[in-house]
């Protein structure tokens, strides 16, 4: 997509992200700064670490502090990891096959996607 390497603080993301800070080609950090009262407040960053020459591992790390005392807390400490975990297994799969794919076809990682 062109132009989805042009970032900018404060930027959203699915809704209810923001783009708090980063730095290109190394690392991105969000905040979830809408809908805290049912997610709890949610900070994720996204690390690319260099292994080698033509290979990279890219890295998550979320932070959660789940919403204050209410009855639907228990329900969310149990529910809400395992879909995080769904979600970002699906994510991760999903950026893997394109870059593979892009890799493949010789394109560089900061060229526009079709």
């Amino acid at each position: 997509m062109p132009g989805v390497d042009e970032l900018q603080l404060g930027q959203r993301f699915a809704t209810i992200f923001r783009l708090v800070d980063f730095e290109p080609d190394r690392h991105i950090t969000i905040v979830n700064d809408r809908a805290t009262n049912v997610f709890g407040e949610t900070a994720i960053s996204y690390v690319v670490v260099p292994e080698g020459t033509h290979r990279c591992r890219l890295v998550v790390k979320l932070l959660l502090r789940y919403p204050g005392p209410s009855l639907l807390r228990p329900a969310i400490r149990s529910v809400l990891p395992l879909g995080d975990l769904v979600m970002m297994r699906r994510q991760l799969l999903n950026w893997k096959g394109l870059t593979e794919r892009d890799a493949a076809r010789g394109v560089s990682s900061s060229a526009s996607r079709p």
